[in-house]
């Protein structure tokens, strides 16, 4: 969609970054159910870090101006 020009980069990046982010929860929420505590708790560590650097991302990258 961006590629044909249905959708501008700007909100484009953006909606692939959210996907991402709560692909990446659900699976962090599928390792807690399922998976032994030990497991879970470094699984917490990393998908955190990797969803509070995209919040960031999202958060602090400026938006482009809409003409």
């Amino acid at each position: 969609m961006i590629r044909t020009g249905a959708v501008d980069a700007d909100p484009g990046w953006r909606m692939i970054l959210v996907g991402a982010m709560s692909n990446l929860a659900f699976k962090g929420l599928t390792v807690a159910v399922l998976a032994h505590r030990s497991l879970t708790a470094h699984v917490a560590v990393l998908f955190g870090a990797s969803l509070a650097g995209g919040g960031l991302i999202l958060w602090l990258w400026p938006a482009t101006p809409v003409p």
